[in-house]
């Protein structure tokens, strides 16, 4: 958990270096010009999940307690209503409502996202996220760990309020299914165990057009 909190004040800093010199450019704009390249970051709160694993032939569900999201994004406009971009992000605190341990998982999607403005300075918004996701489970009593990993994909919308020319505050409901498998060794024998980690996320993100 060190490193993951060193990563997250680092990754704090970058995202202040990247934002802040948009937005000093912004207020100092006398006129608006759409910027193409939008760069920024986002905090996540996902009060609502579901953790499911499978082994054996057996599976379990289980209701998630509330995960806790730190991440980065860019994004390119390509035409007046549609982008892309990417996302990295570190999800905390992801573990059963009743777990002692808690995981981390980190998060690399892409971000298609179309929608347009529908006041002077609002924009409404939908986004596809589909990526790949990697699990940072705690060590077990031996000192072990692993790396679960695999497909992920998120679908949500969002408002943006244009608080300047070139930068937006943005707030977004999305949802997200992640799929990660590993092979573990139970005695001699090799045991196929995936999971599925679903959540329901409140986002606030500011980003800054260069």
């Amino acid at each position: 958990m060190r490193n993951i909190r060193s990563v997250i004040v680092s990754f704090a800093f970058v995202v202040a270096a990247i934002v802040a010199p948009g937005l000093a450019h912004a207020q100092g704009m006398t006129e608006s010009h759409d910027a193409k390249l939008w760069l920024g970051g986002h905090l996540g709160l996902s009060p609502i999940g579901t953790l499911k694993a499978e082994a054996l032939g057996t599976s379990a569900s289980v209701d998630a307690a509330t995960a806790f999201e730190i991440g980065g994004r860019a994004e390119y406009q390509i035409m007046p209503l549609l982008s892309i971009g990417f996302a990295p992000s570190i999800m905390l605190n992801v573990k059963a409502k009743d777990a002692d341990n808690s995981s981390s998982q980190l998060d690399l999607p892409l971000r298609i996202v179309a929608g347009g403005d529908v006041a002077p300075k609002i924009r409404l918004y939908g986004f596809a996220a589909p990526g790949y996701t990697i699990m940072f489970p705690p060590s077990d009593s031996m000192g072990n760990t692993t790396h679960p990993s695999g497909f992920m994909i998120g679908f949500g919308g969002g408002v943006g309020y244009r608080v300047a020319p070139r930068f937006s505050l943005n707030g977004e409901l999305g949802y997200q299914f992640r799929f990660v498998s590993e092979t573990a060794m139970v005695g001699s024998q090799s045991v196929d165990v995936s999971g599925q980690f679903n959540y329901l996320t409140f986002t606030v993100a500011a980003v800054a057009g260069l």
